[in-house]
């Protein structure tokens, strides 16, 4: 089976069909993935709502029914296809075909369904070449500052010099993207994760991290919100120093430019070693009850070991 295609097109006269999928950060109803039959019950509505589609692909196939389209996009993807595999929910339009009537139609629970479908009403994502997301940068010893990156995984693995690894601590939707193996490496102790609703330390993230919006819902990590930015900003806003003093770790805050007056009157948090933080909802650096994770005993940084009690 041939198969020409184009990515975010806006369809080339070539094509003669597209592919339309629900955006699930417009999903409010979370009606992706359910047949048309359990629309009503969920969105009040039997019909479907152009409005949460984007659309994702357009291309030309040379195929007699739309069950070689769902085939082809299930088990064979074409090397430019970046949507997620044809699935109940998604919207296929046939343009033209020797076979098939021009028009929209529903992937079902079984097979397609007809639909009236508005299309001027759909979105296109963001193009590949435009994959650019803003994330707030936290370094040691630096003051916290907003950066672009390229919105793939070799370019989070250069900021944070290695693996990368998500943490999710907090009750806004945002990560913190940071080495998997900063504290075994050796890197430079750079911020305390603090309870959100107390002062008790959960972890210490060693080398450089950084902060990105990520939605329960959304597949891919997205630039971090103007209010969000500020509000992490303010959050990390100071470094601070680690030391061990007796059994206890202490975090020192100070400003880079004044860093002897100002550690000298910062406040101070504590932790008792071994630490023990409270079950989190999402796996992370700090979370000791995962099974999953394969460093969980909050090591001290190599740094740490020396250090005077």
């Amino acid at each position: 089976m041939k198969v020409a295609r184009t990515v975010w097109s806006g369809g080339k006269s070539e094509d003669n069909f597209s592919i339309y999928q629900i955006n699930t950060d417009r999903d409010n109803n979370r009606v992706c993935f359910l047949g048309l039959d359990t629309l009503e019950r969920f969105q009040h509505s039997k019909e479907v709502d152009p409005a949460l589609y984007d659309r994702i692909y357009d291309g030309k196939l040379d195929c007699s029914s739309l069950e070689t389209i769902y085939e082809k996009f299930n088990i064979d993807h074409p090397a430019d296809y970046k949507g997620r595999s044809l699935s109940v929910s998604d919207v296929v339009e046939i343009r033209e075909s020797d076979t098939l009537n021009p028009g929209f139609y529903f992937v079902d629970s079984i097979g397609f369904k007809s639909i009236s479908f508005d299309k001027s009403l759909c979105k296109e994502p963001v193009k590949a070449s435009d994959g650019k997301i803003s994330v707030l940068l936290v370094e040691p010893n630096k003051y916290p500052k907003m950066i672009e990156i390229d919105d793939t995984l070799e370019a989070m693995q250069e900021v944070v010099g290695g693996d990368i690894e998500e943490y999710m601590p907090f009750e806004d939707e945002v990560a913190i993207i940071c080495n998997e193996e900063g504290k075994i490496t050796g890197m430079a102790p750079n911020r305390a994760v603090y309870e959100e609703n107390s002062r008790e330390m959960l972890d210490i993230i060693c080398g450089k991290f950084f902060i990105v919006y990520a939605p329960f819902e959304a597949e891919r990590f997205q630039s971090l919100p103007p209010d969000l930015a500020e509000k992490y900003r303010e959050k990390f806003k100071y470094p601070e120093r680690f030391m061990r003093v007796n059994n206890e770790i202490v975090a020192v805050p100070f400003k880079p430019v004044r860093a002897v007056k100002e550690a000298s009157t910062a406040p101070i948090s504590r932790t008792t070693i071994p630490a023990r933080c409270r079950p989190c909802r999402t796996s992370g650096p700090s979370c000791l009850n995962s099974p999953s994770r394969k460093r969980r005993k909050l090591p001290l940084p190599l740094s740490f070991s020396q250090t005077a009690a």
